[in-house]
């Protein structure tokens, strides 16, 4: 928790980023990992053309702050919101020369193609599966560690999965997490490239292994399969609550039933039906 709450001032410091860079520099580091400039969509929209779509002054706005728009009841950002799986982009702190240079390079660009960065294809057979769905598991609780020392993902996110206890909720809620990023691909390239400034300061520092990337990622598609959904969630905390209640209402009716046939309610009884002396 120490280490966390560390993480979060130290990010909250340095931000996005804290050193000169191009525009090329900043879109590679930062935004490729969900968008591609003429290589079609993938986590995020293909910004190819966006300049013709939207403002510059929106795109800007955009970028540092999508909830911002999203919660100001913006059409265009709730539209973007919704296609793209509800995923909610993180703000960024670009200094306004920094967001020009991005900008600039993005509508540059857009003559050309900038994909996005090869992501090999996870395809493995069931058998490998099997040996790499524990081990995913276990990284993700934190039961093993990551090789190079880095914080688990439990320490920020929830998964809903049979055994599991509950995640932290710093992060975003990782169950259905493979559906929303497109499968494998882009779920691998959400893990290996980190997306908010905790997530970079960690694991900038202690970057994950292929084999631990791999691990979460099918462990990650069983839970999307084989997690307790949220309606499950609610059904079941909402029924243990309506099952606790009926258990006290037939306690209550129960101990009053005893109290009135017990042994002193019928000696009680007696009492009465016996005639004083003097009456």
């Amino acid at each position: 928790m120490i280490r966390l709450l560390l993480l979060f001032i130290m990010a909250s410091f340095l931000g996005k980023p804290a050193f000169a860079q191009s525009g090329e520099e900043i879109f590679t580091k930062n935004c490729i990992a969900c968008h591609t400039i003429g290589s079609g969509d993938r986590v995020g929209p293909d910004l190819k053309g966006v300049e013709q779509k939207r403002s510059v002054d929106w795109i800007g706005q955009f970028i540092l702050s999508s909830g911002k728009l999203i919660e100001s009841g913006d059409k265009d950002a709730i539209a973007n919101f919704e296609k793209y799986n509800k995923i909610k982009m993180q703000d960024f702190k670009f200094s306004a020369p920094q967001l020009s240079d991005l900008i600039n390079y993005i509508v540059l660009a857009g003559g050309g193609e900038i994909p996005a960065p090869e992501i090999e294809e996870i395809e493995l057979t069931p058998e490998q599966k099997a040996i790499l769905l524990p081990l995913g598991s276990r990284l993700f609780e934190g039961m093993d560690k990551f090789d190079e020392g880095g914080v688990s993902c439990f320490s920020c996110h929830n998964v809903s999965y049979e055994g599991m206890k509950q995640g932290g909720s710093l992060g975003t809620d990782l169950t259905n997490s493979f559906t929303k990023y497109n499968g494998a691909a882009g779920l691998k390239g959400f893990i290996a490239t980190p997306s908010s400034a905790i997530m970079e300061v960690e694991y900038t520092r202690h970057p994950l292994t292929q084999e631990e990337i791999t691990s979460l990622v099918v462990f990650l598609e069983d839970a999307n399969g084989n997690g307790t959904s949220d309606f499950e969630s609610t059904f079941l905390l909402v029924g243990g609550i309506i099952l606790f209640c009926l258990m006290i209402f037939v306690i209550m009716i129960l101990w009053s039933e005893k109290k009135r046939n017990g042994i002193n309610s019928k000696i009680h009884s007696r009492q009465l039906k016996v005639k004083h002396p003097n009456q």
